[in-house]
């Protein structure tokens, strides 16, 4: 069984900059932000129409809706732990006809998934194996639902291997540090990305593989990255008295001076991995 206790005290989105409203807009940035690249692997994975899906973490469901939009007459579980994202979700699945009927939302998390063992052809899961706990029980109960010879892929990222930023300010190195810390400490792991591949193969899933995946503000635009990399993101971490006031307002001054740097770049590199159930 499951239930709202299954979320993880990493991720907790009433705590995120603006609160869960605030947590939705940032959401939907970051599936605009990657999801066509991820898609393109998706693809080359053999995703294709007629396939069953269960995203899971999948939020206020801005993934879901793409997922629906690209694989028309896939059927699509989504498990979400957090009520208010889940019933955000579920809004938006009844406010489009085309949706109604395909998206079954569901309540639950990677470890306790509400569907029969070997239901599903694909099971996809966007940047939460950092905030897990243990991340191979969770693993291991996505391949419980995972049909012989379908796939999971994990997406995520590694915060030492984030991307880069040019003009970069190497003070900001000691918060983002203290910052990655502090989810250490609540039961996550900023450094996820160079373990998933083990997490897989530990889990028992064979053809285990890992690809990088890129985004350019040279391709996109710099306004596409500002909800993700904006200093309001800190304010919650000022609240907690993790980061001083001065350090944000040093970060604020900093972020403007990048901002009118006409050569500014952002670049964000993501992980996707991925492995069949034998």
């Amino acid at each position: 069984m499951s239930n709202d206790d299954d979320r993880t005290q990493s991720y907790v989105p009433e705590e995120m900059n603006g609160g869960v409203e605030g947590e939705i807009e940032r959401l939907e940035a970051q599936a605009a932000l990657t999801f066509d690249k991820e898609l393109f692997l998706l693809r080359a994975l053999g995703l294709q129409e007629d396939m069953s899906i269960l995203e899971v973490g999948s939020g206020s469901g801005s993934v879901t809706d793409r997922l629906a939009e690209e694989f028309e007459s896939s059927r699509i579980f989504t498990v979400e732990p957090d009520p208010v994202l889940r019933d955000a979700a579920h809004r938006r699945f009844l406010s489009k006809d085309k949706l109604r009927e395909r998206i079954t939302a569901l309540p639950g998390s990677c470890e306790h998934i509400p569907l029969e063992s070997e239901s599903v052809d694909l099971a996809f899961v966007r940047f939460v194996f950092q905030h897990l706990a243990d991340p191979i029980l969770a693993a291991r109960e996505l391949l419980r639902v995972v049909k012989p010879g379908g796939r999971i892929v994990v997406i995520d990222f590694d915060g030492e291997l984030w991307g880069l930023s040019s003009p970069y300010n190497s003070e900001l190195m000691p918060i983002h540090a203290r910052v990655f810390a502090a989810q250490s400490q609540r039961g996550g792991n900023r450094y996820i990305g160079r373990h998933l591949p083990k997490i897989l193969s530990t889990a028992g899933y064979v053809q285990v593989a890992l690809y990088p995946f890129a985004v350019s503000s040279d391709e996109i635009g710099i306004e596409a990255f500002a909800p993700i990399i904006g200093p309001e993101n800190l304010l919650p971490h000022v609240e907690s008295g993790l980061v001083s006031m001065s350090e944000y307002n040093s970060v604020l001054r900093d972020y403007q001076r990048f901002i009118d740097d006409p050569t500014h770049t952002v670049l964000s590199l993501g992980f996707l991995a991925t492995g069949v159930k034998p």
